[in-house]
């Protein structure tokens, strides 16, 4: 009978302990899951789209000049493609005047927030309200008719030479990507959870930003869209 006990006491407590890893295993996958809204097509520097006759800014703007001399104002593709699927929120009121470098709208990660600076000194002449109501344009291009705000500039010519356009845009994208490379290696091993694959000809996956929390947003905000 004492042998009984014995193997049954056995096989209970290695049946508990079994439980117990499954939990801890789930647990774990959970912690370590990928947002469901991540997606996972990578990016490199062959594919970010960088059309031909719009300026680019430090802050990963793109500007693009009208024939009646207002400006339409959105954000580059390196960063569409780093933030995957999202939504522009708190955009500026039309007929607000904004510097270059103050705040003319945030965008929407999953709860996290970002915030996208102006390139332009200027007065809001319109929003784009379409857009805000449609953030999953962003997913093919984030051009053409995904500006958010449409400014009449003041003082153009000095704000432009601070831009980008033409084949210094190439070598620009280029050093950016290299940068945003270096941090997310520094977020290891994290970064590794959701397909980064530095090492392996340079892929990045889309949405990669919508892994991390809002400190590490903040930080990438402050290294590239300051």
């Amino acid at each position: 009978m004492t042998a009984i006990l014995v193997a049954l006491m056995f096989l209970i407590t290695i049946t508990v302990g079994l439980i117990i890893t499954k939990v801890r295993e789930k647990k774990r996958d959970e912690a370590i899951a990928v947002p469901k809204s991540h997606s996972y097509a990578v990016f490199s520097k062959d594919s970010i789209l960088t059309p031909k006759g719009i300026y680019f800014s430090q802050n990963h703007n793109w500007v693009q000049i009208e024939t009646n001399g207002n400006a339409k104002i959105g954000i580059d593709d390196l960063l569409n493609k780093a933030l995957g699927f999202f939504k522009i929120v708190n955009v500026c009121r039309t007929g607000q005047l904004v510097k270059k470098g103050e705040v003319i709208a945030q965008i929407d990660l999953n709860g996290k927030s970002l915030n996208i600076y102006s390139p332009l000194d200027g007065k809001i002449i319109s929003v784009n309200k379409d857009l805000i109501e449609d953030a999953a344009r962003f997913k093919e291009s984030p051009y053409d008719d995904d500006w958010i705000v449409n400014v009449e500039p003041l003082n153009l010519k000095e704000n432009l030479l601070s831009l980008h356009i033409g084949d210094e845009v190439i070598s620009w994208m280029k050093n950016e990507l290299s940068r945003f490379k270096d941090f997310l290696s520094s977020l290891s091993p994290k970064a590794e959870l959701v397909g980064v694959t530095l090492y392996d000809g340079g892929n990045i996956s889309e949405g990669v930003l919508d892994f991390f929390d809002q400190e590490t947003i903040k930080k990438f905000e402050k290294e590239f869209l300051k």
